[in-house]
């Protein structure tokens, strides 16, 4: 038989002759308790503890109580403490002290955790999670962003549209300012165009009226004799050129047919004619009774002057040898050339002396 499984044994019995067990009961009441309420042990202790000052305490200092808290307190540590305890003092206090109640406290308040927690903020975990990232924030964050956006978008194009508005107000004001300006510019205009015609029709009055008494220059010689030719003549001294009015002489045709006969005049100019003078023979009966006018630019297309009904107008002429005659037109003529038709006569030959009324239209 092996003696290695008897070895266990025999250690076991070898401790048990080397340990020293307590001999009384005082050696385990000092074991089991680490304060003595008894003066002697008192006297022993480093910090002089008094049972008796707290004996009269409201809540006496009990031991076992001490002895089953998990750290026992121990008057030698309180005596190293900077600020020993003193019951007296805690015995004036309006509060007694309690040492059951701190005990109840074991580490209620540690200055230095209320350091570590006087500001629960910690840089060194902030700087561990700088800005948490959380979705449901960033997307909330990323929405608030473009509805801000959006909203400046539109407070600008509110702003565009408020400027367009206010430019489109006073364009059309503009507008109705330039169609007030265009209608009195038109007022104006009509007003004026209806002066100037009625200052020319004043004008053309005052022109007629002048005009319509003016004389050519047959009488006044302005008119030279080879501005006056006729279809014949009777004799030298009844030429052309004798046909002025108001002088001692007059033109007779050689023909006695007088409506083939006819006495031309050139004004030198394009004038405008408003009427005709005639007289008779000064010296016998001999005379115009009716003619007719025709008129020319050229001299030589020639238009007769119409009656209101569009046949040729005869005028009425003369009626004894000297009287002067005045027959105007219905409308002044623009001409140069001017022809005189006898149409009939008193005597054997038509006889005239004759005035073309009228100015020249250069003095329009």
């Amino acid at each position: 038989m092996s003696r290695f499984p008897q070895f266990p044994a025999v250690l076991l019995v070898l401790l048990l002759t080397t340990r020293q067990w307590p001999d009384s009961q005082a050696d385990q009441t000092d074991q089991s308790a680490p304060y003595s309420p008894n003066l002697q042990a008192a006297d022993d202790q480093a910090v002089p503890y008094r049972p008796d000052q707290m004996a009269d305490q409201a809540v006496p200092y009990r031991p076992d109580q001490m002895a089953d808290q998990a750290v026992p307190y121990r008057p030698d540590q309180m005596a190293d403490q900077a600020v020993p305890y003193r019951p007296d003092q805690m015995a004036d206090q309006a509060v007694p002290y309690r040492p059951d109640q701190m005990t109840d406290q074991a580490v209620p308040y540690r200055p230095d955790q209320m350091a570590d927690q006087a500001v629960p903020y910690r840089p060194d975990q902030m700087a561990d999670q700088a800005v948490p990232y959380r979705p449901e924030i960033h997307l909330e964050n990323a929405k608030l962003q473009e509805m801000t956006r959006l909203m400046e978008t539109m407070h600008a194009e509110i702003k565009i549209m408020r400027s367009s508005v206010f430019h489109l107000a006073e364009l059309k004001a503009f507008e109705r300012r330039l169609a007030a300006i265009e209608a009195r510019q038109a007022a104006a205009l009509e007003d004026l165009s209806s002066r100037q015609n009625q200052t020319a029709a004043r004008q053309e009055e005052r022109f007629a009226d002048f005009c319509r008494t003016r004389r050519m220059g047959m009488s006044t010689g302005d008119i030279p004799d080879s501005s006056i030719t006729a279809s014949s003549y009777f004799s030298d001294r009844f030429v052309p050129a004798k046909a002025r009015f108001g002088i001692n002489g007059n033109w007779i045709p050689r023909r006695v047919n007088a409506k083939a006969e006819w006495l031309k005049v050139d004004l030198g100019q394009e004038s405008r004619v408003y009427g005709v003078i005639t007289q008779g023979r000064p010296e016998i009966d001999r005379w115009t009774i009716t003619y007719k006018l025709s008129f020319s630019t050229d001299g030589q297309t020639w238009t007769t002057y119409a009656d209101t009904d569009g046949s040729d107008k005869v005028f009425q002429g003369n009626y004894d040898r000297s009287s002067p005659v005045y027959n105007f037109l219905d409308s002044p003529v623009t001409t140069r050339h001017v022809r005189f038709h006898p149409v009939t006569h008193q005597g054997l030959r038509a006889a005239v002396r004759m005035e073309i009324l009228g100015c020249p239209t250069e003095l329009l």
